[in-house]
């Protein structure tokens, strides 16, 4: 079983399609997948952030993981979309919770 992508979205920007926040960003971006039948969905969260915002995020903490964390040097919808739907139909699994399971290497289960 594979998942099918459905989107992602982002409440901190409200249009992330159109989002152009130059080279220094960071922001929470949900991610949509549903089972192949298109029934129900899961949602997932995941920071996307260039290196130097994640670098003054670092200035705060004594420690950080970059897990569930997606680096760009500049933002861009599409490689962003392109990227985050290559992970999605990586995964495959004989169930859907394990589909999920496996899933949650990439972007935290909401």
């Amino acid at each position: 079983m594979r998942a099918r992508f459905i989107g992602l979205h982002s409440s901190d920007v409200g249009d992330l399609e159109n989002w152009s926040p130059g080279q220094h960003f960071g922001v929470l971006a949900l991610v949509f997948i549903s089972p192949p039948d298109g029934r129900g969905q899961e949602t997932f969260s995941v920071t996307v952030c260039s290196p130097p915002w994640f670098a003054e995020q670092m200035a705060h903490d004594e420690i950080r993981s970059g897990y569930h964390t997606i680096f760009m040097h500049e933002f861009s919808y599409p490689k962003l979309h392109a990227f985050v739907e290559r992970a999605v139909h990586r995964i495959e699994a004989p169930t859907w919770p394990e589909v999920v399971e496996r899933f949650s290497w990439f972007a935290l289960p909401v």
